[in-house]
């Protein structure tokens, strides 16, 4: 999907570009671009939309993006800032041409999606990426094959989401970046197709063709992946609360709409998840 294309500052004489970000807020619009990118979540929790897909993230989460693979970032509104730290490199860099480098190549070249990386390898990652931050450019070549060589050896990685919708021109996808962004700040209330509509001046009909086109999935459905995300969140951090302020607070006009839609995309229902979440702690 062509979203808005990011680019990211290149250094002609390094491998590897490394980003440190700390604000209120991650960037605020799905983006994309053509290095590989590696990010450590510090500090924020929220939602990570890649492609079609919506993943929660949290302090201590990895991810690993494929080249121009869609993504953003929204970190929860009542979280105090966010800090990541980023590698960001080429998949067709002449490095991975070296022989002893060819699992490495093969991987990133048939990459697509994005990646978690998995919780026991986490901690070891952390502190990779945190010494690559603190070396000069010229010696954080080897700590990064280092680090390449061992997520893709031992298996360290979880697809979490690929993109599987087609290529769309700029046009089209600002009007999708337009339309996510509006969804996942006004979920708590009442969307009409034809407000959604009107945010991207298309009829409602010819909306929902488009967005099922562009993302995958209609609207409705992408708009109740959001709530109930939210849902999880509440119910976690609040689990004294009663299920039917949660329901309504996410945007849900009664219980039993809550109920249905909570169990078709958790596959269980809230009852059942408070109860998961109870045994876990």
């Amino acid at each position: 999907m062509k979203i808005i294309a990011f680019t990211i500052p290149v250094r002609q004489d390094q491998t590897v570009i490394v980003k440190r970000e700390v604000d209120t807020r991650f960037y605020p619009h799905l983006h994309r671009h053509e290095e590989v990118q590696l990010s450590w979540i510090q500090k924020g929790a929220g939602a990570l939309l890649v492609g079609e897909h919506l993943h929660d993230f949290s302090p201590g989460d990895i991810f690993l993006f494929s080249a121009n693979l869609p993504h953003l970032f929204k970190n929860d509104l009542q979280e105090d800032g966010i800090e990541a730290f980023s590698l960001f490199f080429k998949k067709d860099n002449p490095l991975w041409a070296l022989p002893e480098l060819h699992q490495i190549a093969q991987f990133l070249q048939q990459m697509e999606g994005a990646f978690l990386v998995k919780q026991d390898l986490r901690r070891e990652v952390g502190e990779c990426l945190e010494a690559i931050e603190h070396r000069p450019a010229e010696l954080r070549l080897p700590l990064f094959i280092e680090l390449m060589q061992g997520l893709v050896r031992r298996s360290g990685l979880e697809l979490i989401g690929a993109s599987t919708v087609p290529l769309v021109s700029d046009q089209e996808g600002l009007r999708v970046n337009t339309v996510l962004q509006f969804a996942m700040t006004h979920y708590d209330r009442t969307i009409t197709l034809e407000e959604i509509a009107g945010q991207v001046h298309m009829a409602p009909g010819s909306f929902c063709r488009f967005f099922k086109k562009r993302t995958g999935k209609t609207f409705i459905r992408f708009l109740n992946e959001i709530r109930v995300r939210e849902a999880c969140r509440l119910l976690t951090d609040q689990p004294d609360r009663q299920i039917s302020e949660i329901a309504f607070q996410c945007g849900f006009k009664n219980v039993s709409s809550f109920n249905r839609v909570f169990r078709q995309i958790q596959d269980q229902s809230p009852t059942e998840y408070l109860l998961s979440i109870r045994e876990v702690v």
